[in-house]
């Protein structure tokens, strides 16, 4: 059985705001690395979900860090596995899982 995978939109828009600080900061090649390797790490949580930290155990939210600079919180079943948010670690701690 294969898990699903998918990305709310509240990850989406945080996505995005790092593909724009990554391009207008530090370029393309840096930009399309990011994406490459956050589409792989997608592709290894659909294998292998318990390989995060679990964050929240209420929830059953768990995190991976992405970058020193960002981490992904997300949460999965046996049929799929759900980003909810990227995290700018450079943020206040206390919105990790607002």
């Amino acid at each position: 059985m294969s898990r699903k995978f998918k990305i709310t939109k509240k990850a989406e828009r945080n996505f995005e705001e790092i593909l724009d600080y990554l391009l207008k900061r530090f370029g393309q090649t840096t930009t399309n690395k990011f994406i490459d390797r956050t589409t792989k790490l997608g592709e290894l949580l659909v294998i292998f979900p318990e390989i995060g930290q679990l964050a929240d155990k209420s929830k059953g939210i768990y995190s991976f860090v992405r970058t020193k600079q960002t981490t992904v919180f997300y949460r999965f079943s046996d049929f799929e596995v759900i980003i909810l948010k990227f995290f700018d670690t450079r943020q206040h701690p206390n919105k990790k899982l607002e």
